[in-house]
């Protein structure tokens, strides 16, 4: 059997699409975009040539696979397919065609629909972070987002609303927050937790059928305000290393594979919180490759591409997402800072120039994303 391909799915989540198609270029691996209209960031990136289809409507359907996987034939001879996941609708979707899919040798590189749902739906993770001893935030179970104390943190009970939509964390420091917060989401669709202070964590993983767990670390100094996407970041170790490791053993023992994110809080005392999951590419998925991390490396080889692992160690490497930044000013979300003003003007100095698409490939995509609201 030939080595699969890989299927992106472009217009959305296009910080982690760039930084999968550097790596696939890299290592010379067969990969193909679906396109979600003809403005679609990347196709101002030296990878435009790889988007197979167009898919001309909002809604995307089965046949738009299928008409993707047989222009990646046409392009590369016939081969299995694997979906990226790179996107929570994507995933959603794509998990009810699990047969039709397989029917045309096409599977999603994440793991199982149900351990996908556990893990990414914020409810039932809290029993997945009670289990291992790394606890969720405190629950504010008797009052409303109405009248609860700020700051706090509103989050969905499901990933999907009653209408179909993804639904999203709001995070709430201000009365004008609280106003926008009950103006915008059904408060029936929402729980209410604590907002824990402290150091902002993200811990990197990807799980193979077989062999180790690549991992790593990356420390959040920025992100858009209403707790939306992180702006600012550097590869660090983290403090406590028990800390991954129990969410290792347990992924492990509920057999994970894939990629996963886990973010944590870590209190001023040291105390470890959990604050969510996602179980397929994050946004700021260019630091796992420029600090070396092997986690790509590891998927490619655990899809059929052997790949030697980086060389360079995990730590010192920087993100940075100028144009995220700018679209919260401008937008009038803010930023949040996750270390002293000090350290983050120090850190944007040092990371601007490794801005995600202020590259060779993607100068085009730069621009572009700075006029984006």
């Amino acid at each position: 059997m030939r080595s699969p391909g890989f299927l992106l799915f472009g217009g959305t989540n296009d910080r982690a699409l760039l930084a999968l198609c550097r790596g696939f270029e890299q290592y010379q691996v067969p990969y193909g975009l679906i396109g979600r209209n003809s403005d679609d960031l990347l196709r101002r990136s030296r990878y435009a040539d790889h988007y197979y289809i167009e898919r001309n409507t909002e809604e995307l359907t089965l046949e738009q696979i299928k008409r993707a996987v047989a222009e990646g034939n046409s392009r590369t001879g016939e081969r299995p397919w694997v979906i990226c996941p790179t996107s929570e609708y994507v995933n959603l979707k794509i998990f009810t065609w699990h047969h039709e899919l397989a029917a045309i040798e096409v599977s999603v590189g994440t793991c199982a629909q149900s351990l996908y749902g556990e893990l990414s739906e914020k409810s039932s993770f809290r029993s997945f972070c009670e289990n291992i001893g790394v606890p969720p935030p405190r629950i504010l179970d008797k009052v409303s987002g109405q009248d609860a104390t700020l700051p706090f943190v509103a989050k969905p009970r499901t990933n999907l609303s009653r209408s179909g939509k993804i639904l999203y964390p709001h995070l709430v420091r201000s009365e004008e927050d609280r106003e926008r917060f009950l103006l915008n989401s059904d408060q029936e669709e929402y729980y209410l937790e604590e907002f824990v202070l402290g150091e902002s964590w993200y811990l990197l993983f990807y799980f193979p059928k077989n062999g180790p767990v690549a991992q790593g670390a990356q420390r959040n100094y920025l992100q858009q305000g209403l707790g939306k996407s992180i702006v600012l970041a550097r590869a660090e170790p983290y403090p406590e290393q028990d800390v991954p490791q129990r969410f290792i053993d347990q992924l492990k023992q509920v057999d994970y594979r894939g990629f996963i994110m886990v973010e944590i809080r870590r209190t001023l005392a040291g105390d470890a919180i959990s604050i969510e999951a996602n179980p397929r590419c994050w946004g700021p998925f260019q630091l796992t490759m420029d600090g070396g991390m092997g986690l790509f490396e590891t998927f490619l080889t655990d899809h059929g591409h052997p790949v030697d692992l980086p060389s360079r160690g995990p730590n010192g490497s920087n993100y940075c997402w100028t144009g995220g930044i700018s679209q919260a000013i401008r937008s009038g979300k803010g930023l949040d800072t996750h270390v002293n003003k000090a350290k983050v003007a120090s850190q944007f100095t040092r990371a601007i120039w490794n801005d995600v698409y202020a590259r060779r490939d993607s100068w085009s995509c730069f621009w572009a994303d700075l006029k984006r609201k």
